[in-house]
């Protein structure tokens, strides 16, 4: 998937904070980047992956993680997503079973797992995508410094930037005793990021559904 590193967005911020570091903006920018995909669900993607060990399967790029599994299939049959830890898988326990896999759960930024895996088979995968939060750096020999993972799709630059903006620069005024520090232009831009993420959100379940959004009843 294309990206866009997050220094791209810096003329959007910068302006607005005088005095801020190159470095201290981009930590923020990340940061906002991780709510507004956690907020909206924008990031999505469908794989799939043929598993042959281990019943596990890079379904990420390497600079995303999996912030929700909305649906799985192993070879056809629903799987239902779980925490790690409740599933016990065999390494845990000692124990093996003979079932079929009914469960998928992430074990690590990018990867999944089924529960219990016996045979290879198709895994197709349906989740929710956010930046990765840490760092890795010495990737480019001719930009050593330049942290990898602080990038995120171009889709994300394309149609969200100011809203992205808009968060980076509510955190960075939120840092205190600092030339930019400013708690009540804070305020202000952290309401101009909530409602970009709610009308994100209403818009990209609208386009997901195609139909007016409709609220289901939970009854106790």
């Amino acid at each position: 998937m294309p990206t866009t590193p997050l220094k791209s967005f810096l003329p959007r911020v910068l302006p607005y904070v005088p005095g801020c570091p190159e470095i201290l903006a981009v930590a923020h920018l990340r940061d906002a980047a991780i709510e507004f995909c956690e907020r909206t669900k924008c990031w999505r993607v469908i794989t799939d992956a043929y598993l042959v060990e281990n019943g596990e399967a890079m379904v990420t790029p390497a600079t995303a993680t999996i912030h929700l599994i909305e649906e799985a299939t192993w070879n056809g049959h629903i799987l239902q997503p779980v925490q790690y830890t409740d599933i016990r898988p065999d390494e845990l326990t000692g124990n093996t079973t003979q079932s079929p896999p009914a469960y998928v759960t992430q074990i690590e930024p990018g990867k999944v797992q089924i529960y219990p895996f016996q045979v290879g088979g198709i895994l197709r995968i349906s989740a929710f995508l956010k930046p990765r939060a840490d760092s890795i750096y010495n990737s480019d020999a001719a930009n050593p410094f330049d942290d990898a993972n602080a990038v995120v799709p171009d889709f994300l630059f394309m149609q969200d930037a100011e809203s992205i903006a808009f968060g980076a620069i509510a955190r960075i005024m939120a840092v205190p005793e600092h030339r930019f520090s400013n708690d009540q232009k804070s305020l202000y831009y952290r309401q101009m990021f909530n409602e970009a993420c709610d009308r994100r959100f209403s818009r990209h379940m609208r386009g997901q559904q195609r139909a007016p959004l409709r609220v289901k009843a939970s009854w106790m």
